[in-house]
């Protein structure tokens, strides 16, 4: 899947109440955590790899700053080993469907070497890996619901952003999750 494709698509990615977008990057998290919210409309379930840590969704889309010479993990440098780390943090995040953005020809060696080990990968285009994250079908009363299960797990940033999405009738709901 292709980063770069993804970010031009025409149809946003609309996400559901169980989806996350999983990222990380060393160049500037602030930046690229506000390019993926302006690319999924403010989703309440974008976090950095770190910060998804022991959740769980249904379905993951991950976005890893593809510029890392860090993909080279032959290399054995600390900073492949923590590439590594929080990839699969990230992955792992999924109980049904990863769905990777690549953006670099490293990072696609990267995914091509696991697939010598084994791993069973499968590539498409970003607008083809997308395409089943275009039902904008969450209501405000799902996502209410979610608020309210993240709210019952103490996860109160996850679910005051949920409080959010699910609208002004539920504001006192979000600054009581904040």
């Amino acid at each position: 899947m292709v980063l770069k494709e993804a970010l031009n698509l025409e149809k946003k990615p609309r996400l559901d109440t169980n989806q996350a977008l999983i990222f990380s990057s060393t160049i500037n998290m602030s930046e690229l955590e506000s390019k993926m919210n302006e690319w999924l409309d403010s989703h309440p379930l974008i976090f950095s790899s770190l910060e998804s840590k022991g959740l769980e969704f249904d379905d993951c889309l991950i976005v890893f700053d593809a510029d890392r010479k860090a993909w080279d993990v032959g290399s054995g440098g600390a900073s492949s080993l923590t590439l590594v780390r929080e990839l699969y943090v990230a992955i792992t995040r999924a109980k049904q469907r990863v769905v990777i953005l690549v953006k670099s020809a490293e990072m696609r060696k990267f995914f091509q070497s696991l697939q010598s080990e084994g791993c069973i990968i499968e590539e498409f285009d970003a607008k083809a890996a997308l395409h089943e994250f275009q039902d904008p079908s969450a209501t405000k009363e799902e996502w209410f619901e979610q608020g309210m299960k993240r709210l019952r797990d103490e996860q109160f940033k996850i679910a005051a952003n949920c409080f959010k999405a699910a609208g002004e009738q539920y504001t006192g709901y979000f600054q009581w999750a904040q």
